[in-house]
């Protein structure tokens, strides 16, 4: 009897490692980390597109990353006031110069990062072109013309106050263009009205969208209307976007 109770013992300690083992596989798998450090070689300047192509309010171009893992989409155009951008754009701004800049103060790795503005005419959207990778998460945070208007108000924007939130979402689709899934984070959520705005990196985690081949983001806040849209800046930033391999 006591034989064969060592035996049972020693046959659920043998299971349990190799069930172990399975599960760090996928800590064995290749990431990626997404940069375009020394792409820029003026300070507080961002990518310029040439591009003629243009849609119904702005020029349209793409951008990739140095490696060729990623494709963003970029629209641009004057209005007035030199140029002014949607989609993405990288850039390593850190003086907030005026509402329409994305400008986060400083990157999350290095000196450059990318900015972002979404809205239903320029959505912005990344498309992963390295068929062997998929997406892990990124690094996000507040732009400072988001953060002013949530917390000072900005002629435009309300300030924030208790039950007040600005959220972003990721959206992923596949090749065909059919939505699978979607994930969202919040850059604020007032539970008082002495609350403040996340002004750090915060991590994003996408693995739910690791199908996805096309991921839009997006913003939204409380401070907003049927005949005014969104008053809070739509204005984020991003940086080291993270691939894992498939």
């Amino acid at each position: 009897m006591k034989k064969l109770s060592l035996l049972l013992l020693l046959s659920v300690f043998v299971f349990c490692g190799c069930s172990e083992d399975d599960d760090t596989k996928d800590d064995n798998k290749k990431e990626v980390i997404i940069s375009f450090e020394n792409l820029l070689k003026e300070t507080e300047s961002e990518f310029i597109s040439t591009s003629t192509e243009k849609p119904e309010f702005y020029f349209k171009d793409t951008f990739n990353d140095p490696q060729n893992y990623v494709t963003f989409d970029h629209y641009y155009n004057d209005w007035g006031q030199g140029y002014s951008f949607a989609g993405f754009t990288y850039t390593n701004k850190t003086s907030h110069i005026s509402n329409c800049q994305p400008n986060c103060g400083s990157a999350k790795t290095g000196k450059v990062y990318l900015g972002v503005y979404s809205d239903n005419f320029t959505p912005a959207t990344l498309s992963i072109i390295n068929s062997q990778y998929s997406i892990k998460g990124l690094w996000i945070t507040n732009s400072k013309n988001a953060y002013i208007g949530m917390t000072e108000g900005d002629g435009w924007a309300t300030a924030f106050k208790k039950g007040s939130w600005y959220e972003v979402t990721a959206t992923g689709y596949n090749d065909k263009g059919d939505e699978i899934a979607k994930t969202s984070i919040r850059l604020a959520d007032y539970k008082s009205d002495t609350d403040k705005p996340i002004n750090t990196w915060i991590w994003l985690d996408l693995t739910d969208l690791q199908t996805a081949s096309k991921i839009t983001l997006t913003s939204n806040s409380s401070d907003s209307d049927d005949e005014n849209g969104m008053r809070t800046g739509k204005y984020f930033c991003i940086d080291d976007i993270t691939l894992i391999e498939k």
